[in-house]
């Protein structure tokens, strides 16, 4: 019986050892993997939208990584008066534009932005807009645009009416000055391009007066073509 007695011990002792030595190769593994994932490589996963299809009237660019952000741990630049505002939320960068932009100039943004396991990364977006109109954006690019003029102090409400698109041409809000100035695009038809300046000076004069009747004389009035006073 003592015999018996003593194989049943070793058996549970081995049994033991066995789970012991089982319960810390799990834990080393699952250590592993955990440090294996902690350092896996920190980068950008989308842009939206895509840099190609940037206009000159998109509101947002959505830069989203693969890791939580640090806001404590962010740096970003770019063209002059571009970035008007950015935000970290979780995952993800927004950045709020300085609307309207200039059709077909050259602008870059660099993002460098460190993850909560304190890795990081470092972006350079470059982007060439495309020139649009107001009904030419969507729903949501509109709704967006309206979303970050109402933010604006209660001082400046009255530009609660911009955008504003006339026959001839474009009112929008620049927020790359203090206080925001209103950019003035010129949109001309068919019969104004056989005008000349005339036609320009015209649609000029009809901004003006629409900016008077809704007490916006007040404000800078920009040429977005030349970036100058009118």
């Amino acid at each position: 019986m003592f015999p018996q007695t003593n194989q049943s011990l070793s058996v549970a002792l081995h049994n033991r050892k066995f789970l012991f030595v089982l319960g810390i190769t799990i834990v080393l593994i699952m250590a592993i993997v955990l440090w294996l994932f902690s350092r896996q490589t920190f980068d950008v996963v989308s842009i939206n939208p895509n840099p190609s299809s940037i206009n000159t009237l998109t509101p947002t660019i959505d830069v989203s990584y693969n890791q939580p952000l640090r806001s404590s741990r962010l740096a970003v630049s770019g063209s002059k008066g571009l970035i008007y505002k950015s935000v970290v939320k979780n995952r993800m960068l927004s950045l709020q534009l300085a609307t309207p932009l200039k059709a077909s100039k050259n602008y870059f943004i660099n993002i460098s932005v460190t993850s909560q396991s304190s890795a990081t990364s470092t972006t350079t977006i470059n982007f060439k807009p495309i020139y649009v109109t107001w009904s030419q954006i969507s729903q949501n690019q509109q709704n967006q645009i309206l979303s970050i003029q109402s933010s604006l102090e209660p001082s400046l409400s009255g530009l609660s009416y911009l955008p504003y698109e006339g026959t001839d041409y474009q009112l929008t809000i620049s927020n790359s000055t203090s206080p925001p100035s209103i950019d003035f695009t010129y949109v001309p038809s068919y019969w104004d391009t056989t005008q000349g300046n005339s036609a320009e000076n015209a649609a000029i004069n009809n901004a003006k007066q629409w900016l008077s009747q809704h007490n916006l004389s007040s404000y800078q009035l920009i040429n977005s073509a030349t970036n100058q006073p009118i």
